[in-house]
């Protein structure tokens, strides 16, 4: 599995990002308050365009990422939703049994 560094800014600019073999060319703009990523890259030899939108909710606890891709086998979207959790540290992931 290859690494991945980004580096992006949010005057609309496009930067060009590797994650992994795959090259991505991106733009990020605040619209309002959300942050929107529009971004070009080839998967399995087909060119696909992207948009995402970053919002956060007004208590700041959740965070919520709406994406929408488009490629010549048609669209896709997707739903993140992060929750803020209380208290303390991540929980400790299992370890594999022996």
């Amino acid at each position: 599995m290859g690494s991945s560094n980004r580096s992006d800014t949010t005057d609309g600019k496009e930067a060009v990002n590797k994650i992994g073999p795959r090259e991505i060319k991106s733009t990020l703009k605040w619209t309002s308050s959300n942050l929107v990523i529009s971004s070009k890259f080839v998967f399995n030899e087909m060119d696909v365009t992207g948009e995402a939108t970053w919002s956060l909710s007004p208590d700041g606890k959740t965070l919520t990422i709406d994406a929408h891709f488009t490629s010549s086998m048609g669209d896709a979207d997707q739903k993140f939703v992060f929750e803020k959790q209380e208290g303390g540290q991540a929980p400790t992931p299992a370890k594999p049994s022996s």
